[in-house]
């Protein structure tokens, strides 16, 4: 029944609390599913981050296809990691991964369909994200940073390039809805 709604609900609220009931009643099989990191979301920080419509259906597909697939990072074995990974500064980047050798990765996902600001926007957070995870972990630790997105503009991957950030572009139509 969760399965079926998903899809209709608008809030951000209301996905959020039917995505944790799916995940914690086992909807994914125990191989795929991930140690959860920080389990508290507050609603007020979601709202400001994707307004009130939300972040988008194909903004959330791919994030959650990245969270089931951390292996398309090309970054390593994945020991855990979530999604809407929380700072000390309310700032949340769409997927924090952690690999089975200690290293990090910080993603950004972006899905604008015209244009490089939206893009170029994600850039710069990753550079932020990277920053924040550094100073939460508060250790010498690998992290890598990447902006992922069914496409990213030439300008935009030049940009990643001179700042060490990974471009991880997915074929829309391989991201299961």
């Amino acid at each position: 029944m969760l399965r079926a709604t998903l899809p209709l609900l608008r809030s951000p609220r209301e996905r959020l609390v039917a995505e944790h009931l799916l995940d914690v009643c086992g909807a994914l099989p125990a191989s795929r599913r991930l140690k959860v990191l920080q389990p508290e979301v507050e609603v007020n920080e979601l709202r400001l981050k994707y307004g009130p419509g939300g972040e988008g259906e194909r903004h959330r597909l791919l994030k959650e296809y990245l969270h089931r697939h951390p292996e398309m990072l090309r970054n390593g074995a994945a020991a855990r990691a979530q999604m809407e990974f929380r700072f000390k500064t309310a700032d949340r980047v769409d997927l924090a991964v952690e690999h089975l050798e200690g290293s990090w990765t910080v993603v950004e996902v972006e899905v604008e369909v015209e244009g490089t600001e939206g893009t170029l926007i994600g850039a710069h957070q990753v550079l932020k994200y990277r920053a924040l995870l550094g100073g939460y972990l508060d250790e010498p630790t690998a992290i890598r940073g990447v902006l992922a997105a069914y496409s990213v503009p030439e300008l935009v991957q030049e940009f990643c390039a001179r700042h060490d950030i990974q471009v991880v572009e997915i074929d829309e139509s391989t991201v299961s809805r």
